[in-house]
């Protein structure tokens, strides 16, 4: 164990510890978390909008965990790929586009040249029927 700290450490402190240990979240507990990312009011038009989305990305995201040799991608992504679709949402005020859905992917879970994960999120996500709109990248954020 390493632990890093800006105070000085006694020999009293250094002889506490605590581990942390966690089971991986289920796909329920996952898409509660992505409800609860994009907004804790009941009524929520963008929240809306991605509502279809989250199982598909939750399950899409255990498999990943699952397939990966070593644990490159964590929780901390999926929530960074949920914030960022609500974003899109929010700023276009209409559900992501493929387009969309594949840019925040490729933003949260590229990197690792040894498993395709965009690949994975997507065969779940072509699954949901698109309405026809325009296709158009997501700007920079401000």
């Amino acid at each position: 164990f390493i632990g890093l700290s800006n105070w000085a450490l006694d020999p009293a402190k250094m002889n506490r510890g605590i581990m942390v240990i966690r089971t991986d979240p289920t796909t329920e507990e996952l898409v509660l978390s992505a409800r609860g990312i994009c907004s804790n009011q009941e009524e929520d038009p963008v929240r809306d909008m991605l509502e279809e989305y989250f199982l598909p990305l939750a399950e899409a995201y255990q498999k990943v965990v699952k397939v990966q040799e070593r644990e490159f991608f964590g929780l901390r992504d999926f929530y960074s790929l949920i914030k960022m679709l609500y974003w899109i949402c929010d700023h276009y005020k209409q559900p992501p586009t493929y387009e969309q859905i594949l840019y925040a992917l490729k933003r949260n879970f590229e990197g690792f040249k040894k498993l395709d994960t965009i690949a994975i999120f997507m065969k779940r996500i072509y699954l949901i029927p698109q309405k026809p709109d325009s296709l158009r990248t997501p700007p920079q954020r401000e």
